[in-house]
């Protein structure tokens, strides 16, 4: 029993006296828990849309008026023409548009069929397809209520409904090209698990003797890893493009630069785990912890990140993940450029030098 008692001792003193254990053991059961309550608590509902009503009469007021104020979806602006609809859909700022043509009140009442348009952001397709799907519903009881009281049979409503970027919805649209964005994450716990390889199997101290500087030894470990990631992105975009038949609308060339970029982020933090493990295994699965269970339920992939509290944004924003997800997107289908991603971009580079910057300084303080 004594000798029982002393390995129970010991192994209660190795979970609290590494850091890398005792996340694995106390801590990711209860983040992991965290997080995925937050997310199946998030409520796409208030989806924010744009406006744009050419007839500018009283019911179209009313119209507005009501579709807003059943709280499914929230006004986010009115937009003045096609063109601005678009840039709203490629800064993500909304998710659907309502087009209300001149002549809208006089069809109504003349009880000939209403015109209405109703555009979605084909990109996230599930919280496009809940917006499109609360509009045409509302746009349809607003009608019938209206010509309902006048006893008119005529169909009372006529919807033009359009997808911009994903025209049939498909769900894998806009699903595979965030996905490649959380599996691009895997080379960034490989990094960190070579790291800490290195140091459990005394190899490290091999590297220490020679003339190597500490950040030196660490950054000559980042350019195959980052090489190998931009061979998984040319790869993964074939796939997506050649096998499921994903559109490719942007500039590859920019596409790649930014998935560097992404790399830096990614592997920065990886390092700077790996400063504070010395068990492989551990390494891994906390990378893991790190890189693929918040980021696939964080990252905006399965639903905006902007249907997120305050606080969840923050958070979400702080994985590497989530800035790449709107990347693909933005590139695979809306063709967009460095003028709007320049943010996303830019976030990535921060998160990138400061989690570097902190992994060389942890690094030099172990070797001192």
């Amino acid at each position: 029993m004594k000798r029982t008692l002393s390995v129970m001792r010991k192994e209660t003193q190795h979970i609290l006296r590494s850091p890398g254990t005792f996340v694995l053991v106390v801590i990711s059961p209860l983040l992991l828990l965290l997080i995925m309550s937050l997310m199946f608590s998030i409520d796409i509902r208030g989806a924010p849309i744009a406006v744009m009503d050419y007839d500018h009469s009283s019911l179209s007021r009313s119209y507005i008026s009501g579709l807003i104020s059943s709280g499914e979806v929230s006004l986010y602006c009115y937009a003045e023409n096609y063109d601005e609809i678009e840039e709203l859909f490629f800064d993500g700022e909304v998710r659907a548009a309502v087009v209300i043509p001149p002549g809208f009140e006089e069809e109504l009442l003349r009880q000939t069929g209403a015109q209405i348009q109703i555009i979605g952001d084909g990109t996230e397709p599930i919280s496009a397809t809940f917006a499109l799907s609360h509009i045409r519903t509302f746009s349809q009881n607003f009608a019938l209520e209206l010509m309902g009281s006048a006893g008119s049979t005529q169909r009372p409503v006529n919807l033009s409904i359009r997808a911009w970027y994903n025209p049939d919805l498909e769900p894998k649209v806009g699903f595979i090209p965030g996905l490649i964005a959380i599996v691009m994450a895997l080379p960034a716990v490989a990094v960190a698990g070579a790291v800490v390889k290195e140091r459990e199997q005394g190899t490290m101290e091999m590297l220490i003797a020679t003339p190597l500087r500490g950040r030196e030894l660490l950054l000559g470990k980042l350019p195959p890893y980052i090489a190998a990631g931009l061979l998984n992105v040319v790869l993964a975009t074939m796939v997506a493009v050649f096998w499921f038949g994903v559109p490719f609308a942007g500039n590859f060339p920019l596409y790649l630069l930014l998935a560097l970029v992404f790399f830096v982020a990614a592997f920065g933090i990886a390092l700077l785990i790996s400063t504070f493990l010395k068990r492989q295994m551990v390494a891994i699965l906390l990378a893991l912890l790190v890189f693929l269970f918040p980021s696939f339920f964080l990252s905006g992939l399965m639903t905006p990140v902007s249907s997120m509290s305050t606080e969840m944004q923050i958070v979400a924003n702080l994985f590497p993940a989530t800035h790449l997800v709107t990347i693909s997107r933005g590139i695979f289908l809306k063709g967009v450029g460095l003028d709007v991603l320049w943010p996303n971009a830019a976030i990535l580079l921060v998160i990138g030098l400061v989690t570097i910057g902190l992994a060389i300084w942890r690094f030099r303080k172990r070797l001192a």
